[in-house]
Parts: C-alpha cells; structure tokens; sequence
C-alpha cells in the first residue's frame, strides 16, 4: 500500500466512525485526506471499496497479531488460543469497529454484502482450525459444528458481562469459560451421530483464487515495493530481512520455518515505522502460503 493510499484509508476510517458511513460522503473524505478527486478514483471506485479495504487492513493486523503470539509461545494450549482471540477484541477496540459496523448497511450492496460474510467465514474457519489443533483430529468431523457453538457461547456471555460489568471484562477468561462449556459437548460428540455444519457449505467464501506460484510472485512484488520504500528511508537492518525473504521465496521449495523466524523479527523491527502496514501487508500473504 503506498501513502497516498493510508492517507485515503486513514481519512475514511476516522469518518466513518466520527459521522457514520452512510453519512459520510467521498467528498467528505477528499476534503480530509486533502486529495483530489482523481486521486481517490485511482485507488478505489466507491466508497464501499474503503470500508473494504480498512476492513483488510484491520484483518491483517490480527493476523500477523496471532502469529505472532503463537511463534512465541513454547508450547500450542488453551491460553495461547484464548489470548490470540483477545487479539481481535483488542483491536476491534482500538480502531472502534462497533461504531463503524453499527453505522453500515450493506443490504443493498452485493460486493460488500458477500465480503462481510467472507469476513465472518475466515474467522469461524480459523476457530475451528484450531479447536483441531488444541483437541486433535479427533475433532475434525465435528470441527465447523464445535467452532459455531463456541463463538455462540463466547458472544453471549460477553454482551451479559459487558451489561452487568462493563469495567471487568476481561476476553481471556471469557474464552476460558465458553471452552469449558464446549468440552463436555466434545466428550460427547460420538454420540452426537449427525454433522449439520460442514466446510464446503461455504467454500464458495474461503476458495483462494491465487494458485502457490501466482501468491509467491504477488509476495515478491509487495517485498521489492517495501524494499525501496526502506531505503528511502535508510533503514538498512529491516532490508537485510527483506532481501533474505525475497531470495529464499525465488527458491523452487521456500524454508518456511525460516521465513516465519524471519517474518516475526521483520514486524518486531519496524514497529512505529511509517512503512509498519506495509510489512503486515507482505507478512499476511507469506502466513497465508504457509498455511496452504
């Protein structure tokens, strides 16, 4: 993403929550960004197409977020997984989505309609890949079924801690409570016979369209980008991390396990950098092929 492209987003995001996004006119975010109006249309066509691309941006944030927590941790539990979801209520919080959702309707857009049902679909994907990964394959079969009990628990048990408590809410414990109500269901599943939620009901919002090769070559665009954008602004350690991650990706078969080293010290070193959302960008897309 270049700058005058976070310039646009930055605008929209901070309008979008202050007047709302219905009210909010393209005009309104020229006049913000202090762009002109051919600017705007060299990156997006409608406005809806920023409410998308904030929300992408915000997506890999908590990507990278998670990752990041998971890398460090010596050991996969419950607790890194109650932490990594923290993560979204956290920066749910810190961009104010509540208040830019509650102000959306997307009723009348089919684009904007089928990326929010994307969004949701990724995040129960996610949950449910890693209920396998804390319970085994044991789970699998039941994994998409298990998932959409436990967000339903964790939803409804923080909205009626938030109105009887709202000061002590605290996410991790409320992970913890809702996995608690989920085990005996897992204990039970054999028993359970029937499957009534499985993946391929909507594969149609998770099928990746880039195959592994055309991924690699968008990757090593986003990270040729990057490199000029550092030396410009001769930051030489975070282009030493760059160049090794464009030279191994060149490679027929990329040492993943060294590209998520590398990844997790590229992000700890341009943290604060004008070209911070430039590296979660590239490091969203390499987590991605990794996990393909």
């Amino acid at each position: 993403m270049n700058q005058k492209k976070k310039q646009i987003i930055d605008a929209a995001q901070k309008l979008f929550i202050k007047n709302g996004f219905n009210t909010t006119s393209i005009q309104d975010i020229l006049n913000e960004a202090q762009i002109a109006k051919g600017t705007f249309y060299n990156y997006f066509s409608t406005k809806n197409e920023c409410l998308m691309a904030i929300i992408e941006r915000i997506t890999e944030e908590i990507t990278n977020d998670r990752i990041a927590i998971a890398y460090e941790s010596d050991e996969d539990s419950e607790s890194v997984f109650a932490q990594q979801l923290t993560v979204r209520f956290n920066i749910d919080k810190k961009h104010n989505l509540m208040a830019l959702f509650s102000s959306v309707s997307i009723s009348d857009d089919k684009d904007l309609k089928y990326f929010m049902s994307k969004q949701y679909f990724m995040e129960l994907k996610w949950v449910a890949k890693r209920l396998v990964d804390l319970y085994g394959s044991r789970v699998e079969k039941y994994a998409i079924d298990h998932a959409i009990t436990f967000l339903g628990i964790l939803q409804q048990s923080t909205q009626i801690v938030k109105q009887l408590q709202p000061k002590t809410v605290n996410i991790e414990e409320m992970v913890q409570f809702a996995l608690l109500r989920l085990r005996p269901i897992i204990h039970e599943q054999n028993t359970l016979g029937k499957v009534y939620f499985y993946e391929n009901y909507f594969s149609h919002f998770l099928k990746n369209k880039k195959n592994n090769a055309e991924l690699k070559a968008q990757i090593i665009d986003l990270l040729v980008d990057l490199k000029k954008t550092m030396e410009d602004a001769m930051d030489s350690k975070p282009v030493d991390y760059v160049d090794f991650l464009i030279e191994e990706l060149l490679e027929e078969n990329p040492r993943l396990f060294l590209l998520e080293s590398v990844i997790i010290s590229l992000n700890k070193a341009v943290e604060g950098a004008a070209y911070e959302h430039k590296v979660r960008k590239a490091s969203s897309k390499i987590w991605h092929m990794i996990e393909k």
